[in-house]
């Protein structure tokens, strides 16, 4: 009985196997997967670079300043024992208002994470100022946020309700669960300056 096994003929001139075609097969529809994978990947991020150019000066300049304003706000903690100071420190600066509290925060300008934050309107934006309580006046640093603010005041709530809140807080041995930022904008049409006005809440500490 003959037996090809053996023969010359089954083997490739230079003794190496070469890709039968399912593999080749295997091959191909791989690397269709892959392509798409790619295509879709480049379409997703060129959506996102057009979504993210015609949404950057109308929202996400205030949606940012939202979330920075939040974490303040949630993270606030009342001034350490035996300080004198109060638990908000309000100023009126013209038209406008500044407030200062203490809020737990984790950053380059407090090492324990306690710092004390202010909020105000200058120069036309909202101005952030975060400084060390330790008192080193060197340690701080200021953000500023939004365009064209003619002012910012400030008004307290025990609820989630804009109209219930009042400028002056009445009860002195407690802290109120939300605080209101009444933004105060003023915008040039043809050549008229019209005012607009927006009302923030935001939760104090960690309300239930």
């Amino acid at each position: 009985m003959c037996s090809f096994r053996n023969s010359p003929i089954n083997k490739p001139a230079n003794g190496k196997r070469g890709f039968t075609l399912i593999e080749i097969m295997i091959a191909l529809v791989l690397f269709s997967v892959l392509m798409g994978i790619i295509v879709n990947a480049i379409g997703l991020t060129s959506k996102l670079k057009d979504h993210g150019k015609g949404t950057s000066d109308k929202h996400l300049e205030p949606y940012i300043t939202r979330v920075v304003i939040e974490t303040d706000c949630r993270n606030f903690t009342e001034p350490l024992k035996g300080s004198t100071e109060s638990k908000f420190d309000r100023t009126v600066l013209d038209e406008s208002e500044s407030i200062t509290f203490y809020s737990v925060i984790q950053s380059p300008v407090s090492k324990r994470g306690i710092s004390r934050v202010t909020y105000k309107a200058s120069e036309g934006k909202l101005l952030r100022e975060l400084n060390n309580i330790n008192g080193d006046s060197g340690s701080s640093m200021s953000l500023s946020f939004l365009e064209n603010l003619k002012s910012v005041s400030f008004a307290f709530s025990d609820t989630p309700c804009v109209d219930d809140a009042t400028s002056e807080w009445p009860h002195r041995n407690r802290i109120p669960k939300y605080i209101v930022f009444n933004l105060v904008f003023v915008h040039d049409e043809d050549g008229h300056s019209v005012e607009s006005d927006e009302e923030w809440l935001f939760s104090l500490g960690q309300v239930s």
